[in-house]
């Protein structure tokens, strides 16, 4: 996929829109894609360009993933996250079973859904790791045994998911927000005047995001407008 390219991770995840919709991105799917992604809070923020070259640019991160603590997840990530949701000025990093790039490893999709990557494509990566600020922490994944960066020897330090993983993560990722949908449905008029008047539309209210969508109070929620 990446051929002999390769990348500098974004240390800002270049995830956050200005406004609510755009070209490429509508209001919904900004609330409920991106607005729950951990962002870099930090104000005044200075590029060391000379940090990008690339010797120091690896060592930088070869050092950061030597001493990171690692996590292994005991339960399903999108349902407990062993990692702090403050800050407490620490390196976590997260070893997958992700032997190559191909677009079918379940691991990164798993690990990305759950902990706020992008969770769409592979291409953020340098040699099969992801980085990014993690409420004030630094996150690594990193695809084991093929990336140069997986430093573990121990197989209980992958993260294999399930099949019925996935699914639940495709279902129910940890950082989605609630959002509520409008469906409108016009039904059988009874007089003419009321479809005149456009009184012959029921309005259901849907909470999604939740674990199992449901709407607002357990049932249809009807109006008419």
């Amino acid at each position: 996929m990446m051929g002999s390219r390769n990348i500098l991770i974004p240390e800002i995840p270049r995830t956050k829109h200005v406004g609510g919709g755009g070209v490429h991105v509508t209001g919904l799917e900004q609330a409920l894609y991106y607005n729950k992604r951990p962002l870099n809070a930090v104000a005044n923020i200075t590029l060391d360009v000379k940090a990008a070259e690339e010797v120091r640019y690896l060592k930088t991160h070869t050092d950061a993933i030597h001493s990171a603590e690692v996590v292994r997840f005991q339960s399903h990530p999108c349902q407990v996250v062993p990692i702090p949701k403050h800050q407490v000025n620490r390196t976590f990093v997260v070893y997958l079973d992700q032997p190559d790039e191909g677009e079918n490893s379940s691991a990164y999709y798993v690990a990305a859904r759950c902990l706020g990557f992008n969770d769409r494509d592979l291409h953020e990566n340098l040699m099969l790791m992801y980085t990014a600020p993690f409420y004030g922490n630094q996150l690594y994944l990193v695809g084991c045994p093929s990336s140069p960066f997986c430093f573990t020897r121990d197989p209980e330090d992958l993260y294999r998911p399930s099949h019925d993983d996935v699914i639940y993560a495709n279902k129910y990722p940890f950082i989605k927000g609630v959002i509520v949908r409008q469906y409108a449905l016009r039904v059988e008029p009874l007089s003419f005047e009321e479809q005149v008047n456009l009184d012959n539309i029921n309005v259901y209210m849907v909470l999604e995001g939740t674990h199992g969508e449901k709407d607002a109070n357990d049932g249809a929620t009807t109006k008419n407008v």
